[in-house]
Order: structure tokens, then C-alpha cells, then sequence
């Protein structure tokens, strides 16, 4: 079965748009709490953790959280309802910024929870879908 106008296989952008979804409103959730408490203490994180890095507090951290990966997933997300030609160039970008996020984060803080595996796994799964829903364009 494939995705209605597009051509695109059906369950490949249905995974695709779930995991959109799950990333956009987990990273406004924790964009906006790193935001409103750049102290870290609403989502129990210690500003020790930032010693060695260029931030001083969470709040850049949370704007880009918040904007970048947040409304960017959404945005692409919205792409697939508007059938717009950039969904999915998009969705790529959006998986490609959380695997460069992760990453640095990872150089900058190191290893500190299971979230950063995961989240690597998510943005990995976004990007390749991405990638084979281009390959498969009509």
C-alpha cells in the first residue's frame, strides 16, 4: 500500500510521521522546561553537568531544543498533511539535527542517561526513513 498522491510506501510515512510526532512535542516539552528553569531543576538536571562547556545556564540549550528540534520536527510533520514536496528533505534534516544534537552532547557533557541512546536510535530512524522514502519517490 502507498501513501495516497505521493507514492510513498504507507506504514514507512505512517513510522516516519509517529516518530515526528514523538520528537516535535518531547523536545517542546523539554525545550520550554529548560526555558522557564534554565537552573535545570524542573527536569532534576544539575548545572555541574554544564563545567567545561560554553553555557553557563540551559537556556540556549532549551531555545534550540525548543525551536530547532521541537518545531522543526512539527513543521516537517505538517509537510506530510499539506503533501508538500519538502516533507520529506525535511524529516531528514530533523533526524540528522538530533543525531549532530546527541552527539555534541555527548562531547560536551559525556554519557549521563539512557535518553541519549535512545534518542540517537530515534533521530537514526528518522533520517533512514527519510532517506528511503526520497529513494522511493515517484
Amino acid at each position: 500500500m502507498t501513501f495516497r498522491h505521493t507514492g510513498y510506501p504507507f506504514r514507512q510515512i505512517r513510522l516516519l510521521a509517529f516518530l515526528l510526532m514523538f520528537l516535535g512535542v518531547s523536545a517542546l516539552y523539554g525545550g520550554y522546561s529548560l526555558m522557564a528553569d534554565p537552573g535545570g531543576r524542573r527536569l532534576q538536571m544539575s548545572k555541574a553537568i554544564l563545567t567545561g562547556t560554553p553555557f553557563h545556564d540551559f537556556f540556549l540549550p532549551g531555545l534550540f531544543l525548543f525551536f530547532g528540534l521541537g518545531i522543526g520536527s512539527l513543521v516537517s510533520l505538517l509537510g506530510f498533511a499539506l503533501r508538500s514536496t519538502c516533507s520529506i528533505p525535511c524529516s531528514a534534516l530533523a533526524g540528522i539535527a538530533l543525531l549532530v544534537w546527541i552527539l555534541v552532547q555527548v562531547l560536551l557533557v559525556g554519557y549521563i542517561s539512557w535518553l541519549q541512546p535512545f534518542y540517537a536510535s530515534v533521530g537514526a530512524a528518522i533520517a533512514v526513513l527519510a532517506i528511503r522514502a526520497a529513494r522511493t519517490q515517484p
